[in-house]
Formats: structure tokens, C-alpha cells, sequence
């Protein structure tokens, strides 16, 4: 997200999971050709893992020094390999993709942390910290907004029998889940037309925060559900927005 684009961190993510995905979905029959093939599979897994990671930094490199107009984004040839690796997959291990998947822990703990913390690495701080004040009220004032908007709109229309009828605390989960955004096509078309630094810094800046706003408000939902609570009441609601606040002031 700085000046200079790296692509390492994003590659080297995006190949990972798809190891891991490797993994997971040949289950069992993997572990069978270990047995009886020796390192077979292990050397199928770094061959996939390296033709992966090269053919992404690649493209991804193409796409950023490219000086004609671009009609896709990095993240996009990313989501691309991954969707054409998981239809080879389902091809040729039809059985095995049905009962096998990525573990979360692996998702949360192993991969995600590299991507979330490139962008900090890469950040200029004293863009960030000069328009501090409003990039809180962005990230946080605004994602609590977009959660209980997008909940509420949902128990409204439940109300109206469009969906199913959710209770408070279903809706709102729904609403923390989807109310951040990650505006990395938008950063880029930023970069590439020397959009202002203000602008910059702004989007910048609440993308930063809101991931963490938005996996606390969930979490907090989340407990409410398994307790049984279904109605999310005001004192519900300004602990959470408490919580909320005191998490990110502490993690900032």
C-alpha cells in the first residue's frame, strides 16, 4: 500500500492458503500416497506452492507497471488462481473435496496476520497520524453505523416477510460481518491517478481500523447468540460499542 509496491506478503499469503486448501482437500488420499510413495506428495505441494507464487508475482507485476489502463486488479488474478486450483481440485478429487477443508486456525492465525500487518509495515505514518481524528471517525463511528443500519434494514424487511425473520441479535451479527470493507482496487486506481494525499490516507487509514471494529462487534454478537440472548437491547448495544472503542484505542 506505499509508495513502492511489494508483492511478497500478498503472494506469498495467497499461496500458502492454497497449500493449505492442497491439503485439506486431498485428506486421506494424501496421506495413503505418503505411506506407500515416500516424499511423493510433499514434493506435488512445493511444486504447486512455487508455480503459484511465481505466476502471481508475475501477473501482479505486469498489471502495477503496466502504463495502459487495467481492467483488473491483483487481488482479482488472485481470487482468479484460486477459483481455477479449486475447480481442478473438485475435477480430479471429486470425493475427497466433499468432506475436507481449510482448518480456521490456519486461516486466522497463519495467514491472515501477514497480510493485515504488511499494510501497517507499509503505511505512512505521518499521513496516518495527522488525519488520526478523522480516520476514527470513520473506522469505527462509521462501521458501528453500517452494522446497526444494515441490521436494521434486515429485521425490517424480515418484518415484511421478504426474508426469513431473524431475531436482533442474528441480524446485527450479519451486519458486523459484512460492514467493513478492504478497498484495495480502489487504493490502486488511487495510486495510479495521484489521487490527493488527503483522500489517500482517508480510505487508507479506515481500511486499516475497520477490520478490527467489525471482528469485535461479531464476536460480540456472536456471545449474545450462544447465550440465548436474541434481542439486543441498549444496554447490549452500548457495551458493545464500549468494547468496541476500548479494543481499538488498546490494539492503536
Amino acid at each position: 500500500m506505499g509508495e513502492d509496491w511489494e508483492p511478497s506478503f500478498s503472494a506469498s499469503a495467497t499461496g500458502n492458503a492454497v497449500l493449505d486448501a492442497a491439503r485439506g482437500v486431498t485428506g486421506s488420499g494424501a496421506g495413503a500416497k505418503k505411506e506407500q510413495g515416500g516424499t511423493e506428495w510433499t514434493r506435488l505441494e512445493l511444486c504447486v506452492i512455487a508455480s503459484l507464487q511465481l505466476a502471481l508475482v508475475l501477473v501482479a507485476y505486469r498489471l502495477d507497471r503496466s502504463q495502459h489502463p487495467v481492467l483488473i486488479s491483483e487481488s482479482a488474478v488472485a481470487i482468479f488462481f484460486g477459483v481455477l486450483f479449486g475447480v481442478g481440485v473438485l475435477i480430479f478429487y471429486p470425493m475427497e473435496s466433499l468432506n475436507n477443508g481449510m482448518d480456521p486456525e490456519v486461516l486466522f492465525y497463519a495467514l491472515l496476520p501477514p497480510i493485515i500487518l504488511e499494510a501497517g509495515f507499509n503505511m505512512k505514518k505521518r499521513g496516518f497520524f495527522s488525519n488520526f481524528n478523522a480516520i476514527v471517525l470513520l473506522s469505527i463511528v462509521g462501521t458501528l453505523i453500517a452494522t446497526f443500519i444494515t441490521g436494521g434494514v434486515l429485521l425490517w424487511i424480515g418484518d415484511m416477510g421478504l426474508i426469513t425473520k431473524l431475531t436482533a441479535a442474528e441480524a446485527y451479527l450479519y451486519g458486523a460481518l459484512i460492514s467493513a470493507v478492504d478497498p484495495v482496487a480502489t487504493l490502486s486506481v488511487f495510486k495510479k491517478n495521484g489521487v490527493p494525499p488527503l483522500l489517500f490516507n482517508l480510505v487508507f487509514g479506515e481500511s486499516m481500523l475497520n477490520d478490527g471494529v467489525a471482528i469485535v462487534s461479531f464476536t460480540l454478537f456472536q456471545k449474545l447468540i450462544r447465550n440465548g440472548i436474541a434481542d439486543v437491547t441498549l444496554n447490549n448495544a452500548g457495551l458493545i460499542i464500549v468494547k468496541v472503542f476500548g479494543i481499538g484505542f488498546g490494539s492503536v
